[in-house]
């Protein structure tokens, strides 16, 4: 196993200045005293502050990109995976909700990246190295994953040659001191990071405040500097039914996180056994964001093992105005079957006394009911004594 050196947390350490004790400005006992000094000037210190996150020395921290260079003709885009607008630059930003698939999903990209395959069943990709650090899950379960995701493919070790690695737990945070190098040593030579997650690995960082930008910026530069694209998974707030503004208010945290990144899915459940959808919010790299999605997780036989394998693919996703069709069709659906029941068990009645028994609000909705019924020939309709509709069975059963 390949072992790389990296820098531990010192959030107190000195500041340094290039070329050494040579180049450091003068200090303040370097100056004579003169009359100018105020009297009551409190004491001054001998120990500068110390730089905070990724900071960059005064002297180098701006880099002018000139005329010429400016107007040069640029290289096409190097696209890594040009469906969700992934490719080197400011990060990519996978959010989801808890259990939503988002980081199983970005292992299964992980494998089709390595090995050259099309993303998630759909997508194609530039083949290459993959990096994955891994800030939640732990070394055990990512593992196991990976094994599954590359059994259901078929795919043996040998399958990948060194274009798989994974750094689970590490000591070194995006808010550390020299992250910024310590990753340009790992991500030189990638095609991809994958960092997971955002909030684990910024732990010091209120990711509501506009703060928790820096960290995505230093891997902007980590990107620019080596031509490694980015991904950071990050939690999003459960789903909303109806929310104003679309699924990326869902994402969690200060806004600052969805401005500092260039592609953005967002990935929504209603539950544990919905299908899970994904949205795509923003590529600003092409200005065009793809149709919505549909994963597919699922297990796969291997040798008689059911659970030996582990597949997830991409579709089409339903548009959202058919999935509100359905769910009010499955509402109505409901609602009929509470109402045939009701008139199975005591035939003949008024469509109020059932809206009474049901506890229904509106005696449209029963009556909306009760009309389907009646052009399903499940019910009957007779009039009553007083003239009034009474429901009962139809004639020769239901």
């Amino acid at each position: 196993m390949a072992l790389i050196e990296l820098p531990g947390y010192e959030p107190e350490a000195e500041w340094a200045w290039p070329g050494g004790a040579a180049n450091t400005p003068p200090g303040d006992d370097d100056y004579p005293p003169s009359d100018d000094d105020a009297p009551d000037a409190p004491p001054k210190s001998d120990k500068r502050e110390a730089p905070k996150g990724n900071a960059t020395p005064p002297d180098r921290g701006f880099q002018l990109i000139e005329v010429d260079d400016i107007f040069a003709p640029l290289p096409p885009t190097n696209w890594l995976v040009q469906g969700i607008d992934l490719c080197p630059g400011a990060p990519a930003l996978v959010a989801g909700y808890g259990f939503s698939g988002k980081t199983v999903a970005m292992q299964q990209l992980a494998v089709d990246i390595a090995t050259g395959g099309r993303v998630l069943g759909c997508f194609a990709c530039r083949k290459g190295r993959v990096v994955h650090i891994d800030y939640e899950q732990g070394s055990r379960l990512t593992r196991k994953r990976y094994q599954r995701i590359a059994a259901a493919a078929m795919l043996a070790p040998q399958d990948f040659g060194r274009n798989l690695a994974l750094q689970s737990m590490p000591l070194v945070y995006l808010d550390t001191v020299g992250a910024e190098e310590a990753l340009v040593r790992i991500a030189d030579g990638s095609a991809l990071l994958i960092i997971d997650s955002l909030r684990a690995a910024a732990p010091s960082v209120d990711e509501n405040s506009s703060e928790v930008r820096r960290g995505l910026d230093c891997l902007n530069r980590v990107s620019e500097r080596t031509e490694c694209s980015v991904i950071v998974i990050h939690h999003a707030r459960k789903p909303q039914q109806n929310s104003t503004g679309g699924a990326k208010m869902a994402i969690r945290g200060s806004g600052a996180i969805f401005d500092a990144c260039s592609s953005v899915l967002v990935f929504e459940s209603s539950g544990k056994d919905d299908p899970v959808r994904v949205s795509h919010e923003k590529a600003r790299e092409s200005g065009k964001t793809g149709d919505d999605l549909e994963l597919t997780i699922e297990d796969i036989d291997v040798d008689g093992c059911p659970t030996g394998g582990l597949r997830v693919s991409a579709s089409a996703a339903p548009s959202r105005d058919d999935i509100d069709e359905g769910r009010k069709r499955a509402r109505a659906d409901e609602q009929d079957e509470r109402v045939f029941e009701a008139v199975m068990r005591d035939p003949w009645r008024s469509g109020r006394s059932l809206a009474a028994e049901l506890h229904l609000n509106q005696a449209r909705d029963v009556s909306q009911s009760l009309e389907r019924l009646l052009t399903a020939k499940r019910l009957a309709r007779r009039k009553g004594n007083c003239g009034a509709d009474q429901w009962g069975p139809c004639e020769g059963g239901a």
